[in-house]
């Protein structure tokens, strides 16, 4: 059913260029995609609430499959991209049940259009859906882009602060794609390093019903000179103020950015997050490295590993996968080395600085050639009882929420 909604949508929107009076030869198309498949071992601690579910330790298998088409004729662009996913195993059912509400698969529940279609039990579920379908029109300083796409703000590496449109989690291994949401896009650029956006976002509140107060709109000025890179954001996310400010610039061969937010909270007045990062390239031991830091300070989170989130304002920001972490601060630093043309070996450390706990995340990546790319890793969370990291109470109960261990190995086909 979706595979066939992909075509008919595809086909309509081309048909749509015979108003310019032009030959469908001149129509310029492409086509690319993926097929990822992941093995993973999960670990629970035992007495955690999610070993009570679902075993201590167990399975998760998982796919990906992704079609890209694109259209393009003179200064207009359809763009249309299928993605089905299915997610199975023995530890499904005990991680589908601590995500605060949010899908383990992203479904439409939550946008304008529902374009995706959703089946299974707690043993295996599939979700088919369009992760794009959007039309742009490009011309010489102006763009301007309607329909499901996906944004990106802020320059944090490893957390979001100004990211706050579905951002990816710090844990996350697989960054190739963000997902997609309802949105209008303008862009103009004035030259001279400066530039203009705004994105209006339209969503369905908790009754699916489409509402303006769970939509979200966002205007950024950005301005380049050289070495430095600044951007002034302002507007409204689920019906409350958000403004940030986010710069960059380089130092002595290392780039340092930082991004501020302000915004308004549903239980704590306003609040700011706040990140600083420094990255460069270096050769260490002969092998071409890259090598960064990463300080984060999430406003709403505990320092005094009192992690009860429930009816707080970060339960909101939690459920709806705009932060993933519920401490105060945070540091993160990483590393990629590139051992050969087709190998190269990443870390990523994360640590809450106010309780010592701490969760490691290392990625081996070879790519046998240009078509087939292998990944392997692990992500280890290590701290006492009580921390983010080693496992926390929550509503007086005994048994503790435990983040989950992980071992995987995934093979990714590009065509």
């Amino acid at each position: 059913m979706i595979l066939k909604r992909t075509f008919r949508f595809f086909i309509f929107f081309i048909s749509l260029f015979s108003f310019e009076r032009s030959s469908l030869s001149e129509v310029e198309l492409e086509s690319n995609g993926h097929l990822k498949l992941k093995s993973s071992l999960i670990e629970f601690n035992t007495g955690s609430q999610q070993s009570q579910i679902g075993p201590d330790s167990g399975g998760i298998q998982d796919y990906n499959f992704r079609l890209n088409l694109k259209a393009k004729l003179n200064d207009i662009s359809i763009h249309a991209e299928l993605e089905s996913n299915g997610i199975g195993g023995s530890s499904k059912k005990a991680i589908s049940s601590f995500l605060l509400g949010r899908p383990l698969l992203e479904n439409d529940r939550h946008r304008i259009l529902d374009l995706s279609t959703t089946e299974g039990d707690d043993d295996f579920q599939r979700v088919n859906r369009f992760d794009r379908g959007y039309i742009q029109y490009s011309k010489d300083n102006l763009n301007i882009s309607v329909g499901r796409q996906a944004v990106t703000f802020g320059q944090g590496i490893v957390f979001p602060v100004l990211d706050i449109f579905i951002p990816f989690s710090p844990l996350q291994y697989d960054r190739e794609y963000k997902i997609g949401e309802d949105l209008t896009k303008f862009n103009y650029d004035f030259g001279h390093g400066l530039s203009f956006q705004s994105i209006l976002i339209g969503r369905r509140d908790e009754s699916e019903n489409i509402s303006a107060k769970s939509g979200s709109f966002l205007a950024m000025t950005k301005y380049e000179l050289e070495s430095i890179d600044f951007q002034v954001l302002i507007g409204n996310h689920y019906d409350k103020f958000f403004s940030g400010i986010s710069a960059s610039y380089v130092l002595n061969d290392y780039i340092v950015r930082t991004d501020i937010s302000l915004y308004e909270s549903e239980f704590d007045g306003n609040k700011s997050d706040y990140l600083i990062n420094i990255d460069r390239g270096i050769t260490l031991l002969g092998y071409e490295s890259y090598i960064f830091l990463e300080y984060y300070q999430n406003a709403l989170g505990s320092r005094d590993s009192d992690y009860n989130i429930a009816n707080t304002s970060i339960e909101s920001r939690l459920r709806r996968g705009e932060v993933f972490s519920i401490g105060r601060n945070y540091l993160a630093p990483g590393f990629r080395v590139t051992l050969t043309e087709r190998i190269q070996v990443s870390m990523v450390n994360i640590l809450n600085i106010d309780d010592q706990s701490f969760a490691v995340r290392p990625l081996i990546v070879f790519e046998p050639n240009d078509s087939f790319r292998i990944r392997a890793g692990f992500s280890k969370s290590i701290g006492k009882a009580n921390t983010e990291y080693g496992g926390f109470a929550q509503n007086g109960l005994s048994s503790l929420i435990s983040p989950v261990d992980q071992l995987f190995i995934q093979g990714c086909y590009y065509f």
